[in-house]
């Protein structure tokens, strides 16, 4: 089929709506995740001028024109919600014009920019000296394919099957590691420490793989310190292994088998004791996070400090009785990771139907 190439400038326009009345207060603030999800922002907004601030509406775009920093992404989202939100002015909002509701679909346009392939076009596009930037001019001259609309229907169509798919085994992966910390806790969770994590911890080798540089066409599963896993033609390691970042903030992730990662992540097991070790994480990631997390301009992880910290080792009898129970909610988080991990790949192949130069 004959690709229809338009300049995206053509069909969005800029919001200039802003929150000057001060209808909307400090509970409708958000910020933009370079995941491109609307998020609760971080910034310290009680004492901003909230009049500045853009009023975007359901059905309407906002992105945060700096790239550098930003994990070689450009953040931008669309409000799905139903109700108005607010936006820092140094964003930029925008919309599909009126005119061109019924050629370019809002949905169609929001999977365009979840590509990675976009992500590298504005990376490459922004420009600056201290801070590089992908301007409302730059996001205009994007060239973008503009199928029929029933085809671009279909598309989003598929795209949101699979993701609801993904969301249902995302909360019982959640559910079952509310359930393994239960467990924890109800065993462990009164014990006095009487080791270090550094006498149960065994480091794989670092990792020297740039997340850049990895095959994705690859048949080896590759983590990263983001949520998603990707895959890589090589494996690093094989067996029952876990998966720490290194920046940003504190996640572990389990795995069974071969499995590739990058330089950011601390890839860790504990033999026998790592099902432990991994409910043990899991029970206080909050405080993990506070305590052995920290930078200038990323949060990194101390890994001499944790390996000194204080731990209850349990001893041959318990730590058989905790496997026994952990291993067959462990199995159920592995089964539905693997789930998604399929799942994703399918969204891979619906998003190569959207298409951009």
């Amino acid at each position: 089929m004959a690709l229809n190439l338009n300049r995206l400038g053509n069909y969005i326009e800029e919001n200039e709506i802003r929150n000057s009345d001060l209808k909307y207060s400090l509970d409708k603030v958000r910020g933009i995740s370079n995941t491109k999800e609307i998020m609760l922002t971080k910034a310290r907004v009680e004492y901003a001028d909230l009049k500045k601030f853009y009023v975007v509406k359901p059905g309407e775009f906002v992105f945060n024109p700096r790239t550098s920093r930003n994990g070689e992404k450009i953040g931008v989202v669309y409000n799905y919600t139903d109700t108005p939100l607010l936006f820092t002015f140094n964003d930029v909002a925008f919309r599909i014009k009126e005119e061109k509701k019924n050629e370019l679909s809002r949905e169609y346009l929001y999977l365009l920019m979840k590509k990675d392939s976009f992500d590298r076009y504005a990376r490459y596009h922004s420009w600056g000296s201290a801070t590089e930037l992908f301007t409302w001019d730059d996001m205009c001259n994007t060239i973008i394919d503009v199928p029929d609309y029933e085809i671009q229907k279909r598309i989003v169509k598929e795209y949101n099957a699979f993701s609801r798919k993904i969301n249902i085994e995302s909360r019982k992966i959640e559910n079952l590691k509310e359930l393994l910390v239960s467990l924890f806790n109800k065993d462990f969770g009164e014990k006095t420490p009487n080791g270090k994590l550094a006498s149960i911890i065994i480091q794989n080798k670092k990792s020297k793989i740039q997340v850049s540089s990895i095959n994705k066409d690859g048949k080896y599963i590759f983590f990263t310190s983001g949520k998603k896993t990707r895959r890589h033609s090589e494996y690093l390691v094989d067996g029952l292994n876990l998966f720490l970042n290194t920046g940003g903030t504190f996640d572990v992730k389990i795995y069974d088998g071969k499995a590739s990662y990058s330089t950011d992540n601390w890839c860790i097991h504990a033999g026998d004791k790592t099902l432990y070790l991994f409910a043990m994480f899991l029970s206080d990631i909050e405080k993990l996070n506070d305590k052995y997390f920290d930078g200038s301009a990323l949060n990194h992880l101390k890994k001499p400090q944790i390996m000194n910290m204080d731990c209850y080792i349990p001893n041959n009898e318990e730590l058989e009785l905790f496997n026994k129970k952990a291993t067959l909610i462990v199995q159920s988080i592995l089964n539905s990771s693997s789930i998604i991990n399929q799942l994703d790949e399918a969204l891979c192949c619906i998003l190569s139907k959207v298409y951009f130069k």
